[in-house]
């Protein structure tokens, strides 16, 4: 328009073309400012959700491959790895139980059966899962690292070999509503509160992961996540605050019981204690088996089951069979006797003798009275 009015204004004669009138008579087309802005916040808005995306992606596949290296092994026994085995090839999700505090006239608190991670990973924003020594803390906590790289990635055939392992874990599903899951140890942990602890991890898994990030931010309190903090009985920390009220995350916390006394925490309606249960005898039985499995697989030997809790019920060490920690020690120690003996007894029956060779020690393969 500014163009056409100056060749008007500036032209040499004074005749106006026919053409030059008509331009007071055509539709011109000028954007607003107002419009503008709009297509303008609507593009910005179309690439912040792009940069978000490829932001999650990213982080996926980050703490896929941090877990991998760092949080998905677990030892059947002592000084006993898994070797080719994973965790999924032995191990047997625990009982669970919603603790329900009462009055001060009751005695003791009540335990509801849990039947879903749902119900305890969606309940509330804090969770406190307590357990004596060797219940299964840390193995549930790697199991759940597990069961979520797993999901994430779509490995169809480990999940379908988790499937019949327990009612408990049928809903897997509630781990694929995680877009982010962290596992902090918390031995020797120096801060004072959950998101002080949780920006300390996150940095060293990357170091872009620290409050100053606005992608990691709005994630932070946009999509909902999963920390896991193991180990509240292994540090200092002096209380258990409620979350911030714009964080969507959730964290599940594991300590020994008697730690809950010796700290502040927040109100029983802001978070919920549950308990993992000693094992009952069909779960010890699963767990003896599997693991049985892989021990005959790693030493290559072929050891009955059948066999190993005959021992255990002649030596009346049945309700050792409770703790999953003392269950996987005692069967380690049945295998490393029953490969000493067979070694003894091929040195007695070949060239080599057998120092100190215990024949009775040799025929009677159920001498666990040195425990």
């Amino acid at each position: 328009v500014r163009d056409v009015g100056k060749n008007i204004r500036h032209a040499p004669g004074l005749e106006v073309t026919d053409d030059d009138l008509n331009l007071e008579n055509d539709e011109l087309i000028i954007e607003r400012s107002e419009d503008l802005e709009m297509k303008m916040e609507e593009v910005l808005k179309q690439n912040v959700i792009s940069g978000m995306d490829s932001f999650k992606s990213e982080l996926k596949d980050t703490l896929i491959k941090y877990h991998r290296e760092h949080n998905c092994t677990l030892m059947i026994g002592p000084f006993v790895e898994c070797g080719n085995d994973g965790l999924e090839d032995f191990y047997v999700p625990p009982n669970i139980s919603r603790v329900i505090l009462q009055s001060r006239e009751k005695n003791k608190p009540l335990k509801e059966p849990l039947t879903s991670l749902d119900q305890l990973l969606i309940s509330k924003q804090i969770i406190v899962l307590t357990a004596d020594a060797g219940v299964g803390k840390t193995s549930f906590c790697k199991f759940l690292v597990v069961l979520w790289c797993a999901v994430k990635e779509g490995m169809t055939d480990f999940i379908a070999k988790l499937s019949d392992t327990q009612n408990f874990f049928s809903e897997i599903e509630c781990l694929d509503k995680f877009t982010y899951l962290f596992y902090i140890q918390l031995r020797g942990n120096q801060c004072n509160t959950l998101e002080d602890i949780i920006f300390s991890h996150t940095k060293s898994v990357h170091t872009e992961l620290s409050r100053d990030n606005k992608a990691f931010g709005e994630l932070l309190s946009n999509e909902n996540g999963l920390f896991i903090l193991d180990g509240l009985d292994e540090c200092d920390i002096p209380s258990l605050m409620p979350l911030a009220a714009n964080r969507k995350y959730s964290i599940l916390i594991t300590s020994r019981p008697w730690k809950l006394a010796s700290i502040n925490m927040p109100s029983e309606s802001t978070y919920t204690h549950a308990q993992v249960d000693i094992m009952n005898p069909e779960v010890s039985e699963k767990l003896v088996l599997h693991s049985n499995n892989c021990l005959n697989k790693h030493f290559s030997t072929s050891y009955n089951v059948d066999d190993f809790l005959s021992i255990i019920k002649n030596q009346h060490l049945e309700s050792h069979l409770q703790n999953p920690m003392l269950t996987l020690q005692l069967l380690c120690v049945y295998h490393e006797q029953r490969s000493e003996n067979k070694t003894c007894q091929d040195n007695v029956t070949g060239d080599s003798p057998c120092t100190e060779y215990d024949a009775t020690a040799v025929s009677d393969k159920k001498d666990l009275t040195y425990l």
